[in-house]
């Protein structure tokens, strides 16, 4: 006899599985994809490489998306708000722009914000990945 929960739980648990496949099919092949636009950035005339980097940011325009989608696709109770500090969000949001390629940083005065940490830090990370040169951002 099923317990009570016991398929609800399974379903759930069968969804995470599901969606830690797709987040990992779909994200894979994007890496080696913006490697290699940016090798060819590197050692290419300019018209080939501003083509390139046309490439290149729709290739991070396709990680964001699918980050999106992912995010969309969390349980509710991963999107529950907490107090948190805005400059270390700010911070951690600057890290994974770097990561992406984006030449930025944060100055931020600690300031406590009752938000989804995950969610604005992405969100934060996503604003600063838009920008095409160096930035600062000042919060």
């Amino acid at each position: 006899m099923n317990r009570p929960g016991g398929e609800v739980r399974q379903r759930a648990d069968t969804s995470g599985a599901l969606l830690s496949l797709l987040a990992h099919d779909l994200r894979e092949p994007l890496g080696p994809i913006e490697l290699a636009l940016s090798m060819i950035i590197e050692a290419s005339s300019p018209d080939t490489a501003e083509i390139a980097g046309y490439a290149e940011a729709n290739c991070r325009r396709m990680q964001r998306l699918i980050d999106a989608v992912l995010w969309a696709m969390r349980p509710p109770g991963a999107l529950e708000r907490e107090p948190a500090d805005l400059a270390q969000i700010a911070s951690a949001a600057a890290e994974i722009a770097r990561v992406l390629g984006t030449a930025c940083s944060v100055v931020a005065e600690s300031c406590d914000v009752d938000v989804v940490p995950a969610a604005m830090r992405d969100a934060i990370a996503s604003l600063l990945d838009c920008i095409p040169d160096r930035v600062t951002a000042v919060l």
